[in-house]
Parts: structure tokens; sequence; C-alpha cells
């Protein structure tokens, strides 16, 4: 089973990935990892990362994965999720103002071929994220679909209670299907 975790920048995706791969033991990815592995300045690089982390997807049987979860890549990750089996989706919401303030603090090791304002992506990405479109497009194929305040302590490990249990009943049904056979 693979969880992903999507939200805006400085919305905390990576923590709680590293978080949710600690807990549940098992590798994770995500795409700005990649990127700082193959982004330098060409647009091309872009695509190598998203290739990468779609690899990632098909060649491992669980693991975390996050990016925006919005963006023209969506469609073939959700395919590639699809196609794999069980998913999970795991939204980060903040609100504009912290993510702002946070946007000030981040720093990004990878070259940016597109030429794109922080500021003005962390505006248009709030305004996708939060339509009803986006939690559709990820609630109708995944397993669950958890929406949570990233600095919500509480409800962070609430839902990563959740997902454990989720996972451990997604391994014990694969176990079963393979005695079956």
């Amino acid at each position: 089973m693979f969880v992903l975790v999507i939200g805006n920048i400085g919305a905390g995706k990576t923590r709680f990935q590293e978080a949710l791969q600690h807990s549940l033991q098992c590798p994770g990815v995500g795409i700005d990892d990649i990127r700082e592995k193959y982004l330098k300045s060409l647009i091309s690089e872009e695509y190598e990362s998203w290739v990468s982390l779609l690899r990632f997807i098909e060649t491992h049987q669980r693991g975390v994965i996050e990016f925006s979860g919005i963006g023209i890549h969506k469609h073939t990750v959700r395919k590639a999720l699809e196609l794999h089996g069980v998913y999970c989706v795991v939204h980060l919401v903040e609100d504009l103002k912290v993510l702002q303030g946070r946007l000030t603090h981040k720093k990004w090791g990878f070259g940016n071929p597109f030429n794109l304002d922080a500021t003005t992506q962390l505006d248009s990405n709030q305004e996708r994220l939060s339509s009803t479109e986006t939690r559709d497009f990820w609630s109708e194929t995944s397993l669950r679909y958890f929406e949570l305040c990233s600095a919500n302590e509480g409800a962070r490990q609430h839902v990563i209670d959740q997902i454990e249990e989720l996972v451990a009943l997604s391994e014990s049904d694969a176990a079963r299907r393979q005695t079956c056979e």
C-alpha cells in the first residue's frame, strides 16, 4: 500500500512523509528530494524527476510519496498508484499567511528552470488545493482521503495511527489472497 502526502509549499509534506516512513517502516520519496538529484537548470530535468518518482511507485510494494497533488503530473501519479493497487491520500492544509511566513525560510537545493515566483505559486496552489475538484480527484480512487492541518500534532498522530491500521489490513488481505491462490 502507498500513502500519498499532498499540500502546498511549506505545508509540512516532507516532515509528515518522514514521520510516516518511520512509523510504517517503509521507503519513501518526495519530489523535492528527487529534484535535488536531477534538476539543475533544464526543463527536461524536471521530467526526469517525475520519471524517477513514477519508477519508485512501479518498483516498490509500498511506500510514502509526496508532492503538491496538483499540476500536470497529478493524473500520471494517480494512474500509477491505481495500477499499483491500494493507496490513501493525506492532504495537509495550512493557512496561507502561515505558509507565506514559512516560505521566507524555505531553501531549495535545486534550480528553477521555469523561473517561477514562489509567492505567486503559493497563492495559485492554495486556490487549486482548496477546490472541491482537487479533493474529488484524489478521493474518488483512493482507499481513504485524510485532510488535516499540518500544525495539529494530535490530528497528525491520529492520522498516522489510522494509516497504520489500513496498512495492516491491506497487508493481511494481500497475504490471504496469496494463500488462496
